[in-house]
């Protein structure tokens, strides 16, 4: 892949978001939600808990997680709000 089609794909999935709905395997929105996993978060001042939902594919038969697509890949701790 060259730097012009990285460009494109880079621009159409800040144009187009993925939908947590289709798998991220096959592309297919034959999916639920299957339950939720306990998330920690290490702040600058505490350690907090967060739900994040996970989804289930008929097709694949397996699970996934979509992150959120607010937060920082690789990001160590959280900005503090006051």
């Amino acid at each position: 892949m060259n730097i012009i089609h990285q460009a494109l794909d880079f621009v159409q999935r800040l144009l187009h978001p993925d939908d947590p709905r289709r798998c991220p395997r096959c592309k297919k929105g034959m999916t639920r939600k299957n339950g939720t996993r306990e998330v920690t978060i290490r702040g600058l001042d505490a350690v907090r808990k967060e739900r994040h939902q996970n989804w289930w594919c008929h097709l694949c038969q397996k699970s996934y997680y979509v992150p959120d697509p607010g937060g920082e890949k690789y990001a160590r701790y959280p900005q503090e709000s006051e």
